[in-house]
């Protein structure tokens, strides 16, 4: 779909890269090729596997959970590129790059309520080890503020109304 490579890459590379090195542990853990630790079932089926959820803030559930297989990384990358660009993440192809990763996770795409900030950190960690400056993001106080709101949220539907709201007010 011509669409979903039409997003600005240079504003998502940076949460693409970030993502796939906090979502595998560095590069650690790739069950059935899953960079981006997505959820339910891919093109190769999907990989049942544990995983730590925190639905209500500070409350760290274990679970077993059905996360999508793909035949390769390549593949991988394509069905993230796709799933972050289309429904209620879509947005975010309009944003800068932090603001797209809060959109990304006040909207479900994880669950942990320090998600956005490790993505931040990891991007700086990745920006300074290879000398790409271009891969590295950090939050504006407003957005810390946001993130830090939202995060006080449980996850799911109350968090996702309340990102909706607080951005549709220009807050």
């Amino acid at each position: 779909d011509r669409a979903v490579y039409a997003v600005n890459l240079p504003q998502f590379l940076p949460l693409a890269v970030a993502q796939a090195m906090l979502e595998t542990g560095w590069g650690r853990a790739v069950p059935g090729n899953n960079w981006f630790g997505i959820k339910g079932h891919g093109p190769a089926g999907s990989v049942n596997v544990p995983t730590r959820e925190e639905f209500r803030p500070g409350v760290i559930t274990r679970l077993r959970a059905d996360f999508r297989q793909y035949v390769d990384p390549a593949q991988s990358v394509g069905d993230w590129l796709h799933f972050v660009t289309v429904g209620r993440y879509a947005p975010a192809t309009q944003m800068g790059t932090a603001a797209a990763a809060l959109w990304i996770w006040a909207n479900g795409y994880a669950t942990a309520t320090g998600y956005v900030p490790a993505l931040a950190a990891v991007s700086q960690r990745i920006a300074a080890t290879t000398g790409l400056p271009q891969l590295a993001f950090q939050l504006t106080p407003a957005q810390h503020t946001l993130q830090q709101t939202l995060a006080a949220l449980p996850a799911g539907a109350a968090r996702r109304g309340t990102a909706h709201q607080l951005l549709a007010s220009g807050q």
